[in-house]
C-alpha cells in the first residue's frame, strides 16, 4: 500500500526528459486513383490533388457515382479527422440505393432481374456519361451500292452460301476513310489520344438478352468479301453465344446497323474508349434534286449516317471531313468494285 509522506524524501536529481528530435516528413506516395471507380475525369483529378482515398467513398450520384460533393466532403472529414460520413445500412425490404425510392411499388408491378450481360451493358454504358460525345448526321446517295450489290449477289450467294450485305459496304468505306484520317481509329485514355495502327472494326449485334460488339481484328486487310465473311461469321456465334473473349476485345472504331429495325436517325452511344462510332439508317427511296444533272428529280435510294465522336479527341470538322470520305467511296461504288 502507498505510504504519505508529510514531506518529499532527498532523492537523486531526476534525469532529463528526453524532448523529441523534429519529425521529418517522408515523401508522400502519390494517391492511385483505380480506374474502375466511376467518376468524371475532373472529379478523378480532384480527387488525386486533395489526396482522397475515393475507394472509401460511397458515391452519391447517380449509379453510384462518385461526385465532386462526395470528394470535397471526405477531404474535409480527412482534415478534422472525423473522415466521410457513415452509411447507414439498408433495412430488410427496403428499397436500396438506386431503387424505386420516388415511386412506390404498386400490386402488378414486377421486377426484372439483370442478367449478367445486362449488368456488363449497363456498367459499360456509364461510362458513356464521362464523354463528351457530339454528332453529326449526313445523307448518303446508295443507288450505287444498292445496283452493283444487286447486280452481283445472285452469283455471290451461289457461289459462297450467304447474301453480300450492306454492312459489308458500309464496313468497307468506313475502313478506307479510317486510313485517311487515323485519329477516329483510337482509344482515348488519361495519357492522351492514342491513334492505333490495326483498325479492328467493331460490329453491334443485336441477341436476344441483350447487344454485343464482336469485333473484326485488322480489317484493314480483308476484301469486302472478307469484311463480309467476317460479319456473318461474328453475328452468328453472337446470337449462339458462341463468342470468345478475344472475340469481343480491342475494337478501335465501331459500325451500328440500326436501319434493320427501320431507323433513319439514331444518335449513337460511343463504345469507350474508343473516340468514335458510326450508323447506318435504313435505305428509303424518295425524290432526290440532282444537281448535277441540271436539277433534275429522280427517285434514289438514300440512307442517313450519323457519326458520334469524342470531342476529347476529335472536333466537328474533322468528323465531318471523315463522313465525306465515307460518303465518297459509297458513292464511286459501281460493277467493277472489288469483291474479293
Amino acid at each position: 500500500p502507498a505510504v504519505t509522506a508529510t514531506a518529499p524524501p532527498v532523492t537523486a536529481p531526476a534525469a532529463p526528459t528526453p524532448v523529441p528530435a523534429p519529425a521529418t516528413s517522408a515523401p508522400t506516395a502519390p494517391v492511385v486513383v483505380p480506374a474502375n471507380i466511376r467518376m468524371t475525369p475532373a472529379v478523378r483529378r480532384l480527387a488525386r490533388d486533395l489526396r482522397v482515398d475515393v475507394t472509401a467513398i460511397a458515391g452519391s450520384g447517380i449509379g453510384g457515382r462518385i461526385t465532386r460533393a462526395d470528394v470535397e466532403q471526405a477531404a474535409a472529414g480527412a482534415t478534422n479527422g472525423s473522415g466521410p460520413p457513415a452509411q447507414a445500412a439498408p433495412q430488410p425490404g427496403a428499397p436500396s440505393a438506386g431503387g424505386p425510392t420516388d415511386s412506390p411499388v404498386r400490386d402488378g408491378d414486377s421486377l426484372k432481374q439483370l442478367t449478367p450481360m445486362r449488368k456488363a451493358i449497363a456498367r459499360h454504358m456509364e461510362r458513356f456519361v464521362e464523354v463528351p460525345a457530339a454528332y453529326i448526321t449526313i445523307e448518303v446517295d446508295m443507288t450505287p451500292v444498292v445496283k452493283a450489290r444487286s447486280a452481283v449477289n445472285p452469283d455471290y450467294k451461289a457461289r459462297e452460301g450467304m447474301s453480300l450485305s450492306y454492312v459489308a459496304y458500309m464496313t468497307k468505306a468506313c475502313v478506307e476513310a479510317l486510313r485517311a484520317f487515323p485519329d477516329f481509329n483510337a482509344h482515348w485514355t488519361e495519357e492522351g489520344h492514342w491513334r492505333r495502327k490495326a483498325i479492328n472494326v467493331g460490329i453491334a449485334v443485336a441477341v436476344d438478352d441483350g447487344l454485343v460488339v464482336p469485333v473484326i481484328h485488322n480489317a484493314e486487310n480483308l476484301s469486302l468479301h472478307g469484311l463480309n465473311t467476317a460479319i456473318n461469321d461474328l453475328a452468328k456465334r453472337a446470337r449462339d453465344k458462341k463468342l470468345t473473349p478475344q472475340d469481343i476485345e480491342g475494337g478501335t472504331f465501331t459500325v451500328d446497323n440500326t436501319g434493320w429495325t427501320g431507323s433513319i436517325l439514331t444518335l449513337p452511344i460511343i463504345n469507350v474508349p474508343e473516340v468514335a462510332i458510326i450508323t447506318m439508317e435504313k435505305i428509303v427511296k424518295r425524290p432526290v434534286v440532282l444537281e448535277d444533272q441540271g436539277d433534275a428529280i429522280a427517285v434514289r435510294s438514300m440512307m442517313n449516317m450519323c457519326i458520334a465522336i469524342d470531342h476529347r479527341a476529335n472536333d466537328g470538322a474533322q468528323a465531318g471531313a471523315f463522313l465525306q470520305e465515307v460518303q465518297g467511296w459509297l458513292r464511286a461504288v459501281d460493277a467493277d468494285t472489288p469483291i474479293w
